[in-house]
């Protein structure tokens, strides 16, 4: 539904930054952490021959999401393109189908499930992700892990869609900081 300009609330991303060099230099970090997350994806996708949407749909199924429209909804994905990941799973044997209790024998099967083998592939994923964040807390060390923590904790709750959405000047603890909008 949009909104004409006037009736559109103003957030504070639609206002320019108060102090553009903190912005920036906060953008740039952010971008650090961005391609240090790619450079695990890519590991990732090294190791187990799956793309990153490919992983993210395959464990979206084995945290339940057992249909199609309920992948797409858990991943962010249109239907389509969910339909499409899930079918190229299903050639790789790391995703199957079958029927739904109640339907009887009658129909294609359009329940999904994770195979032994995209067990296997799920267990890889997460040795990885373990290796790699058990190397970065011995880079880091114990006070620097725990104040990496806690930053991906407070940017995880301003970005997450169920965060606060408060407009430009509104009421916050600290005079000079505004919350960002839902989905920001």
């Amino acid at each position: 539904m949009d909104l004409h300009p006037e009736q559109r609330r103003p957030y504070a991303i639609d206002t320019p930054p108060t102090d553009m060099e903190a912005a920036s230099d906060l953008l740039a970090d952010l971008e650090r952490i961005r391609q240090g997350s790619e450079s695990l994806m890519r590991r990732i996708e090294s190791t187990t021959g799956l793309l990153t949407g490919e992983v993210q749909v395959l464990e979206a199924i084995a945290a339940g999401a057992d249909h199609v429209r309920a992948v797409a909804k858990r991943t962010g994905q249109p239907v389509d393109a969910a339909r499409v990941t899930i079918e190229g799973l299903t050639e790789r044997n790391v995703v199957s189908r079958h029927r739904h209790q109640s339907a009887g024998s009658g129909g294609e099967p359009a329940m999904l499930h994770v195979t032994d083998a995209g067990n296997v592939v799920l267990g890889q994923v997460e040795a990885i992700r373990l290796r790699m964040t058990d190397a970065l807390l011995n880079a880091f060390g114990a006070n620097e892990a725990a104040h990496l923590r806690e930053t991906a904790q407070t940017l995880s709750l301003l970005t997450s869609t169920e965060g606060p959405a408060l407009a430009p000047g509104s009421d916050c603890e600290n005079e000079g900081q505004r919350e960002l909008p839902v989905g920001f």
